[in-house]
């Protein structure tokens, strides 16, 4: 944590900015703290971009909601939440997006703090799906569940106890490289029959040569049949009744992929521990990957608090309260039940209040490039969000 000058954390006014990096297009949203999505915008992948382009193609987008926030919805950014296909480091220290060439052991929390003047931090693309689900969606109230992505790869998110599991390099979870096919197709961490290999969006234009918009009756059956057989193995493992599955993949192939998926899941799970499980869309839809990244960076403010970021050319800090000083007003104002008082904070037994807050940064305006498409959309109040993978206040939790 650093010296500054902050004001209280206030949920009319303050938002986190959240990016999903995937293997065809770079997103970015405006989060508020209870959970609205209140802009977005996004860019193509250009493959022929090198590193440093492609970053400054993300930088891009990133500025204009900086922008956006100040000017249109005049709200304050208190961090970056960042969901990233994987390889990833924990907290995206780097990152090796699978269908980002340019990108290998990328370093993009330090050149994103760097750029943006903000902490940064991130996770795996689905367990940033399972905090969104768990928070607002179709796994609230839920101690236990895997969150499943199928787009251009395959991954998946875990909560065990209310907790979200990472593991040792923040790439747990991932059940795209369970195997489905044995002696099946090759896969890029060089097994064969991997789920990633034999059912994600890239794997079904390499089989069939058409890109996954345009799949047949049997390719919706054959995925929804792998993704199945995968979650069984995770679920029979692990003691878990539910699935919440997103992607465009997934959602835009419908009923077929789900029946089928929920009919290998019923052939596969036949433990008395796991009869029964269920495979259920994710409900956020197309909004629950920037919700999601956005619940990473309220998780992160309230773990790791702030961290030490270059200064931005011409940010002004507002407020006059040291760090320690706007968490008492916070936990006061919290505990008096007033106005502006956020049920956002992570509230303890006690009442105390720790999500940090952080100084008004107000960003010094968008590079001299083209602006990219935003939109207000995807407002709407979810009210107190649910208790899973939150903490005690109905916040994105551990």
């Amino acid at each position: 944590m650093f010296a500054a000058t902050v004001r209280e954390v206030n949920p009319d006014r303050d938002l986190i900015v959240a990016i999903d990096i995937g293997g065809s297009r770079l997103s970015a949203g405006l989060m508020t703290l209870r959970g609205d999505l209140i802009d977005r915008t996004q860019v193509p992948v250009d493959q022929g971009l090198n590193d440093g382009e492609l970053f400054e193609s993300l930088v891009g987008i990133v500025d204009d909601m900086l922008l956006r926030a100040d000017e249109h919805h005049q709200m304050n950014p208190l961090a970056i939440g960042v969901g990233c296909v994987g390889p990833i480091t924990a907290d995206v220290e780097t990152v090796s997006p699978v269908n980002v060439e340019a990108w290998r052991n990328f370093p993009l929390r330090e050149r994103l703090e760097e750029a943006v003047s903000l902490p940064v931090y991130g996770g795996l693309d689905a367990t940033s799906l399972a905090l969104a689900e768990g928070w607002l969606g179709a796994a609230q109230g839920r101690s236990n569940f895997l969150a499943v992505v199928v787009s251009g790869s395959i991954a998946g998110g875990v909560v065990i106890d209310g907790q979200l599991l990472e593991g040792g390099s923040g790439n747990a979870g991932h059940i795209g490289h369970v195997v489905v096919e044995p002696n099946g197709r090759r896969c890029g961490c060089g097994a064969r029959g991997c789920l990633d290999a034999e059912a994600s969006g890239r794997a079904i234009e390499v089989i069939t040569g058409r890109p996954p918009t345009e799949p047949s009756y049997e390719i919706m059956q054959r995925t929804g049949e792998l993704v199945g057989r995968a979650v069984a193995s995770v679920c029979n493992l692990l003691d878990l009744d539910l699935a919440v599955v997103g992607g465009p993949v997934a959602l835009g192939f419908g009923a077929t992929f789900f029946n089928a998926a929920q009919a290998a899941l019923d052939r596969h799970s036949r433990a008395e521990y796991t009869r029964g499980a269920r495979i259920t869309p994710a409900r956020l839809g197309d909004r629950g990957p920037l919700i999601g990244a956005g619940a990473v960076g309220m998780r992160g403010l309230r773990r790791q608090g702030l961290r030490a970021v270059p200064p931005r050319p011409s940010l002004t800090p507002t407020g006059e309260l040291d760090v320690l000083d706007g968490l008492l007003e916070l936990e006061r104002r919290v505990d008096a039940g007033e106005d502006g008082a956020s049920s956002v904070a992570n509230t303890t037994a006690d009442g105390g209040a720790h999500l940090p807050a952080e100084g008004d940064h107000t960003p010094s305006g968008p590079r001299d490039r083209p602006p990219s498409t935003s939109s207000d959309a995807d407002t709407g109040a979810h009210g107190s969000p649910g208790t899973h993978v939150t903490d005690d206040s109905g916040h994105p939790g551990v």
